[in-house]
């Protein structure tokens, strides 16, 4: 059956498949990883950024601009060395494009594509073609000149196939360390996989069933950590989502500032805040919980609430460390190995994040180390090409 237009459903069965058929084959994109570093994980880092947001959508059933906030925001958030942080930032774009979506027709496709384009572009410094950017630029190039009024999505996505091949076939000559090592763009073959997956799930060939979405264990709550006879040291790590509601406030006039300013007034510690849209994500350290949410209430209707004792232990986490009042400066170093780790910590370095060839760390591990580090100022050392991006989308 043709679909003139593709609803949130459809949309979640052809990300699936997508990941599903990238997933198969990870290891033969891998061995084609010879651009920019020669470290063999381009397949496992677009996967694994995938799978980032599929963890993030986990049984959603929404419209189509649900859909792909969501798994760009989680695929933000898994985003894994250059070519997951460029994915990232394509899907990032693309969901900006579909936004206002309920359904979308092949012309709202292409002009979401089209700002994905501009966004994978912004997201490295010196772009080189060659690569994935240009077999995404190329594609969507293509497959936006094709499609008329009677197109349907599978139309829009055979043509970014059918250019996707063409132009992964000529990254062969393109760049120079390809054609020494006679072979394409690793992450140009990746997407290609991404996107011939959705088609596959759009047409029926493929229903992604077999894509298991990945499940996050929740440690083990130490409740003997905090008894009868405890005080409360460290106060609540509180986080909330919040939809601005006109009732109560101007949604695309309010400033997140605002909120922020009101938190810092009455105590809270380690704040981050962001708006999407009409939505906030506020992220506190406060030892008065219910201070945040009646301050946060007053400006919208909470859509999720998550208030954890921090005295509270976890068994397999890592020792909590005591609130203390920001340094300068503060050093994040990535390592690989138990020696390096011990000589950078020897050094002076304040966290560790455990990665490098081969093992890049994520967006939301780096995310989690600066957090650890109580500065004004973190200085990250990504000690490897392929991490730098990701470190840079974590500041």
């Amino acid at each position: 059956m043709s679909n003139k237009a593709i609803d949130g459903q459809r949309l979640l069965d052809m990300l699936r498949g997508g990941v599903g058929l990238l997933s198969a084959h990870a290891e033969e994109v891998n061995d084609l990883n010879v651009f920019p570093v020669p470290d063999g994980d381009t397949g496992t880092n677009m996967t694994m950024t995938l799978m980032g947001g599929l963890n993030a959508l986990g049984q959603t059933d929404g419209n189509v601009a649900q859909v792909i906030g969501k798994f760009a925001r989680g695929a933000l958030m898994g985003a894994r060395g250059n070519s997951g942080v460029i994915l990232s930032r394509m899907l990032s774009g693309i969901s900006i494009g579909l936004a206002e979506c309920d359904t979308a027709t092949p012309s709202d496709l292409a002009a979401a594509f089209g700002v994905g384009v501009t966004k994978a572009y912004g997201a490295v410094q010196k772009p080189t073609e060659g690569t994935i950017l240009t077999v995404f630029r190329e594609s969507v190039e293509y497959a936006s000149s094709v499609i008329t009024e009677d197109s349907t999505a599978e139309d829009f996505f055979s043509g970014l196939i059918e250019q996707a091949s063409r132009t992964l076939t000529k990254t062969r000559e393109m760049l120079p360390v390809l054609t020494e090592a006679g072979v394409v763009d690793s992450g140009g073959a990746g997407y290609l996989y991404m996107i011939t997956g959705m088609y596959n799930a759009l047409t029926g060939a493929y229903d992604g069933a077999d894509v298991l979405l990945p499940t996050q264990q929740m440690p083990a709550l130490d409740t003997d950590s905090f008894t009868r006879d405890s005080v409360l040291e460290f106060g609540y790590c509180t986080e909330l989502m919040l939809r601005l509601t006109t009732a109560k406030c101007d949604p695309d006039a309010f400033s997140v500032d605002t909120l922020v300013s009101r938190l810092e007034d009455m105590g809270g510690e380690s704040i981050v805040a962001y708006k999407d849209g009409d939505m906030v994500k506020v992220h506190v350290h406060t030892f008065t919980p219910g201070v945040v949410l009646n301050i946060a209430q007053e400006y919208g209707e909470f859509l999720t609430v998550k208030i954890e004792n921090m005295s509270v232990g976890h068994s397999d986490s890592q020792p909590r460390r005591d609130p203390q009042p920001n340094k300068p400066y503060a050093v994040v170093a990535v390592a690989t190995g138990d020696g390096l780790a011990a000589l950078f910590t020897e050094m002076g370095a304040d966290r560790i994040v455990s990665g490098g060839q081969t093992c890049n760390p994520s967006t939301e591990e780096l995310i989690r180390a600066f957090d650890e580090c109580y500065a004004d100022c973190i200085l990250v050392l990504p000690n490897n090409k392929n991490v730098i991006l990701a470190a840079e989308q974590a500041a």
